[in-house]
């Protein structure tokens, strides 16, 4: 069967804690998947070989942890017997960052495995700690109705509120002081044990596989659950929802580090290409590969901030009023949200005027060509976060360009 096609269990944690950039950090998770047999990597994806995949081995022990700490965004360990493994380290521009598993389910269906499988995520949250996890099948994941009238999943906000009950549910320290240590160990729930560092594991079930046989009695007792801990802390798919939240470790520490780096980089800031240079070729050719999806997760992100953003050139004035709104804050974008920013704008851009990338060698960053225009979201993005130009009038000048020099064979650097 193609590896595609096989059914999953997925587990993730979300951390803030800013030691997860670190090559400690990566060495610490590395450690424990390889303590676990059947979750020791056989192959890597990511780092300084983007889309390259490379065979695990004692030589990348050693190397792994540094590439993971000064590069690339997107790791993948990856192992393909005797069951289907992925596990996926990723820095984002996001208050919390994800650590996700995945396995084959029928893998799941032996006591051993499935009892590996709680070691390794328990040995995982040890390392990573985080705020909040969860394990599940895809089926679990309730919808509703959005006001494009799709049905969407539930994100996970944890600044508004906690997603749902799931099979598996790890409540960072935060989470137990919020909701009261004896609440938390009483729950209703097939176990309930406290962690060492004061948070909690709740397991809905016996096996996420539980779902797939006995719905109704899960779903049963997942109310419970939620009832128990109160419904006010869960979150109701209304995108205006605030539910009840904790006082989050890690936080505060994050956001002024941020600051420093984001202070520094304008300090030692030569030109106006400053955060473009950071990056390397192979980067590029990434996020041009990645760059649909890249601009699918900014405009979640700004969902649950508020801002509506549907891939239409009118949603460009409410990318330019968020980007106002962090200028004004202080806040410190990365180089990633640059990336998930420009694909947001280049995506607009290629949905409306069918525009397609170049990136020849002559060329430092990628372009987006549209008849003989070339057009640099990249640059456009880099202008917004610095020194405060516009996403609203680049695209509105753009089509003005296009209406009155439709043949023209001049190279315009729309910036």
């Amino acid at each position: 069967m193609p590896r595609e096609e096989k059914r999953l269990v997925s587990a993730g944690f979300l951390t803030a804690d800013p030691r997860y950039h670190s090559a400690k950090a990566f060495r610490d998770v590395l450690r424990v998947i390889m303590s676990h047999e059947n979750y020791a990597p056989e192959w890597v994806a990511g780092g300084d070989h983007k889309v390259e995949r490379r065979q695990f081995g004692p030589d990348l022990v050693a190397s792994l942890p540094g590439e993971w700490e000064r590069t690339h965004p997107l790791w993948d360990m990856l192992r393909f017997r005797p069951a289907d493994v992925t596990i996926t380290l990723l820095k984002s521009t996001s208050h919390f960052e994800p650590l996700l598993v995945n396995v084959e389910r029928e893998f799941l269906t032996a006591t051993d495995n499935l009892a590996e499988f709680i070691m390794l995520l328990k040995d995982l949250y040890g390392v990573v700690h985080p705020a909040y996890g969860e394990a599940h099948v895809e089926e679990m994941k309730e919808v509703h109705d959005s006001p494009s009238g799709r049905k969407l999943s539930i994100g996970f906000d944890l600044k508004r509120a906690l997603p749902d009950i799931y099979w598996a549910n790890f409540l960072g320290p935060e989470y137990v002081n919020m909701f009261g240590v004896d609440k938390v160990l009483s729950s209703p729930v097939y176990s309930a044990e406290r962690l060492p560092d004061g948070g909690a594991l709740l397991l809905l079930t016996k096996s996420p596989l539980d779902y797939l046989s006995e719905r109704r009695q899960f779903e049963k007792r997942r109310t419970e659950a939620k009832n128990h801990l109160g419904l006010e802390a869960f979150d109701t798919g209304d995108i205006s929802h605030k539910g009840k939240v904790p006082i989050f470790r890690f936080l505060e520490e994050k956001e002024r580090l941020r600051q420093q780096r984001f202070t520094r980089r304008r300090e030692s800031s030569e030109s106006k290409d400053d955060l473009l240079s950071t990056v390397r070729r192979e980067e590029w050719r990434e996020w041009i590969a990645r760059n649909r999806s890249l601009a699918l997760e900014f405009a979640q992100e700004l969902a649950a901030e508020g801002f509506k953003l549907d891939f239409s050139p009118k949603s460009l004035q409410s990318v330019d009023d968020y980007v106002e709104r962090l200028r004004a804050s202080k806040a410190t974008p990365n180089i990633e949200f640059l990336k998930k920013l420009s694909a947001y704008a280049a995506q607009v851009v290629v949905r409306e005027t069918g525009a397609s990338f170049s990136f020849d060698e002559s060329e430092d960053i990628p372009f987006l060509r549209v008849g003989k225009l070339q057009v640099s979201p990249l640059a456009r993005a880099q202008k917004a976060i610095l020194e405060g130009e516009k996403f609203e009038p680049w695209y509105r000048y753009l089509v003005e360009e296009l209406k009155s020099n439709p043949d023209s064979k001049s190279r315009s650097g729309i910036r």
